[in-house]
């Protein structure tokens, strides 16, 4: 026994990763050995079906399609292709699947108690604590109102701080205290949704877990810890179809705002303003990303891009007006976006009027979350892209999985 233990930390455990968001699916196939940087062996990311108007029921059709094809791409040329290598004929273990808006609701909820005399403070005191926090958020008409008539499945349950006294610590069991401070994150999604997620993961690989959690606290988990522990922040995750925007304070995921304008809305400008079909909208950013385009489409991608930056400025403005009514705002921005629109976002949010909410009324300090930045969290094999989510939830699964 000893020596099978031995054998399997030596060999580590081989891995699904999957990033399932609002206008695309990616999978990679990675390595998780203990005390070494995660090694990603494979990767693949499929576009979902354009809908040129978006329709919330065919898109969760849609996401499992994409699914299925994104799994048996990663079995077909991932995990084939490991019998060529020194892993052999071995197989994926275990799947971790991060959700991206829309398809979860997050809250981090306060818990506070405080009494006379000295209590003690159990796993049982903490569980009950949090227990009923969790049946309160399930409730709530925030989660009612996102998960309709379906019943709400719990992805996560963390504390992201507990103070006793007033004082921070990470081993609050056994101790006594007359107060208790506890931030707790939860999230939520329908149980539908994650019980197909699962069941399509599971056509393709026979793994022992499917494991779910939500983009906003694994990039909170990860930027905490890479970001030289910064402790406040917003974090901005522009996807397909929404924007999220998180404010961190004190260490502490405190509110996330949602406004339903992402990368696919530009395209659907640029495509209108064209005269185009979205595919060929598609290509044509891409070249303009790459300077490669003529100058009618040049100056027409430009027009699209300006009435974009319009409507996208003016909800993120909103959103700032939002959080700056209860939170101090900080200046430090990181964020997420595809390639071809990172420099465009980062400029957007630069502008001259956002500094109005900020603590300093200094403009925005912003870092886009990439691969550049991520990449001495992971290594990779010569056929794997550097995605940025792939690398952000792969460091994430290799720190808190415990792998």
């Amino acid at each position: 026994m000893i020596f099978s233990v031995f054998t399997r930390k030596k060999r580590g455990k081989i891995a699904l990763v999957f990033d399932i968001g609002s206008a695309s699916v990616a999978g990679a196939l990675v390595l998780f050995k203990t005390g070494e940087t995660p090694k990603i062996i494979y990767t693949v990311q499929r576009d979902m079906i354009f809908q040129e108007e978006l329709d919330a029921t065919r898109l969760r059709g849609i996401i499992l399609k994409t699914l299925n094809e994104v799994a048996m791409d990663v079995q077909k040329n991932g995990v084939s292709h490991l019998k060529f290598t020194q892993m052999g004929s071995r197989v994926p273990e275990v799947a971790y699947c991060t959700l991206a808006s829309p398809w979860y609701a997050t809250q981090t909820r306060m818990i506070r108690v405080k009494k006379d005399k000295p209590f003690d403070v159990t796993k049982q005191f903490i569980d009950d604590l949090m227990g009923a926090e969790i049946e309160a958020f399930k409730s709530s008409e925030e989660v009612r109102g996102y998960i309709g008539d379906d019943r709400a499945s719990v992805m996560e349950k963390r504390l992201i701080q507990v103070k006793l006294n007033g004082y921070e610590t990470s081993e609050p069991h056994g101790k006594k205290a007359r107060s208790i401070e506890a931030a707790l994150f939860v999230s939520v999604s329908p149980k539908e949704l994650l019980k197909d997620i699962a069941g399509e993961i599971r056509r393709t690989y026979v793994v022992s877990e499917v494991e779910f959690s939500s983009f906003s606290l694994v990039a909170f988990d990860v930027l905490r810890n890479i970001a030289h522990h910064a402790d406040n922040f917003l974090f901005l995750d522009i996807s397909g179809e929404v924007t999220d925007l998180t404010l961190v304070r004190s260490g502490i995921l405190l509110e996330t705002v949602t406004f339903p304008i992402g990368k696919r809305d530009i395209i659907r400008k640029l495509a209108k303003i064209l005269k185009t079909n979205p595919a060929d909208a598609l290509s044509i950013l891409h070249l303009y990303h790459e300077q490669n385009i003529s100058t009618h489409h040049e100056d027409s991608i430009k027009v699209a891009l300006f009435s974009a930056a319009g409507e996208w400025t003016s909800s993120f403005q909103n959103a700032l007006s939002t959080l700056s009514e209860s939170f101090a705002i900080p200046s430090k921005v990181f964020f997420t976006s595809d390639k071809d629109l990172e420099e465009w976002f980062a400029s957007l949010i630069t502008k001259e009027q956002f500094a109005q909410f900020t603590m300093t009324d200094e403009k925005f300090d912003v870092t886009p979350v990439n691969a550049a930045l991520l990449n001495d969290f992971c290594r990779f094999n010569s056929s794997a892209a550097r995605d940025p989510f792939i690398m952000i939830e792969t460091v994430f699964a290799n720190k808190v999985r415990g792998l």
